[in-house]
């Protein structure tokens, strides 16, 4: 089993296509996946944020929509000031315990 590399759904042809052109050195694929709307990513070539967007963009298309819209309300809970506040007082109370 191969650990250094992700298949990730895309949607469509013309995104696949999109990656496989505009990011060849971290997107690529094989003839078992022609015709599907699947890319191969090297991990390595890939930091968290991009991997976290390219993991839920992948998730949002197959999602049920409910799913989906727990997804974006759990999103704008942590951007709210208070979550702000609240990571902050928890990263003090763990510096304090260090």
């Amino acid at each position: 089993m191969r650990t250094d590399i992700a298949v990730l759904y895309v949607g469509d042809e013309a995104e696949k296509q999109a990656l496989l052109l505009g990011e060849p050195e971290r997107f690529f694929t094989t003839p078992g996946y022609d015709g599907l709307p699947l890319v191969m990513l090297w991990l390595a070539r890939v930091d968290v944020d991009r991997l976290e967007e390219l993991v839920t963009d992948a998730w949002r298309m197959r999602a049920p929509e409910t799913l989906a819209a727990e997804l974006d309300g759990a999103a704008r809970e942590r951007r709210t000031p208070e979550a702000a506040i609240e990571v902050n007082e928890s990263l003090s109370m763990l510096s304090l315990t260090c």
